[in-house]
């Protein structure tokens, strides 16, 4: 049954470590996006591990295009975010300041000369505020953006859909879509973007058919493309998908998120340790 339906039925922690030295590491851009929405500390430390696991690894085109294409936007966003915070802050301290000089009750009215204890303390969070946007427009984006640069590398990324797949993207997507088949037709976009899933995944078909061999796609969020809900924030992934692309090249292909890739890698780092201390045990012992 498993062989015959492998996307209803998820992989395990033991499925992925077996195949995992040989196995292809596929990213999809909401991996890179998701560096610049997380904490610094974070992000990096995610960035680390993908460039520990390099030559691993493959990025198809439109995903690293998805990436580029958003990636300015996403900064501005989150900067924005920030400053409507900054000013909510304000407006309430304001709001606050006023309510209690309108008091009558002697009892709040008294403690507004604890709300003049705590002025530094605004202040000083005020201005980290600012700090922290500077920061993060000038610095941390920045960082982020240099260290991808050193795993986003022609080696290890897709070439673009050839024209004559464009000339019938349109056919394709209206087939899927009258199966109700993922990827599916983004109609809220114009051009291209509309069918930015779809391209994507005739790009990972295409790559796991010429290697032949295992892979795993990695993903940051849970869009409706490669999952779907199946209760309160639990999702899995698309069998369709996995079924799809199992029953003809019979290769070993599932779809997971990045918190199952971290604590799989972290696995494998421990795996890796442990044989290089048997290693050097067995060497000392042999002298």
């Amino acid at each position: 049954m498993k062989r015959l339906f492998p996307g209803n039925f998820e992989p395990t922690k033991q499925d992925i470590l077996k195949i995992w030295d040989d196995c292809t590491l596929i990213l999809d851009s909401s991996v890179f996006l998701s560096l610049y929405s997380n904490p610094t500390e974070d992000a990096i430390s995610l960035i680390n591990v993908i460039h520990q696991y390099q030559d691993l690894i493959w990025i198809p085109y439109q995903a690293a295009k998805i990436y580029l294409d958003k990636r300015d936007h996403l900064i501005a966003e989150k900067a924005s975010e920030l400053k409507e915070f900054k000013e909510s802050f304000d407006e309430n301290i304001q709001l606050l300041t006023k309510r209690f000089a309108r008091c009558k009750n002697p009892i709040i009215h008294d403690l507004s000369h604890d709300l003049e204890d705590f002025s530094p303390i605004i202040e000083h969070f005020e201005k980290s505020m600012d700090k922290r946007l500077k920061q993060y427009m000038e610095v941390t984006a920045k960082i982020i953006q240099d260290k991808l640069n050193d795993v986003l590398d022609e080696d290890s990324m897709g070439v673009p859909v050839p024209y004559q797949v464009l000339d019938n993207l349109q056919e394709e997507a209206d087939r899927r879509e009258s199966y109700h088949l993922p990827p599916f037709i983004h109609h809220e976009e114009v051009g291209l973007k509309m069918y930015q899933s779809l391209l994507q995944w005739i790009q990972i078909v295409s790559y796991v058919k010429n290697e032949r061999k295992p892979a795993l796609f990695i993903t940051a969020d849970h869009p409706n493309d490669w999952w779907e809900s199946v209760g309160q924030n639990k999702f899995t992934s698309r069998p369709e998908l996995i079924n799809e692309l199992n029953s003809e090249l019979r290769v070993f292909f599932h779809i997971i998120d990045i918190s199952t890739f971290l604590e799989v890698a972290k696995e494998v780092e421990s795996r890796e340790k442990s044989q290089a201390i048997e290693i050097g045990n067995k060497a000392v012992m042999a002298t």
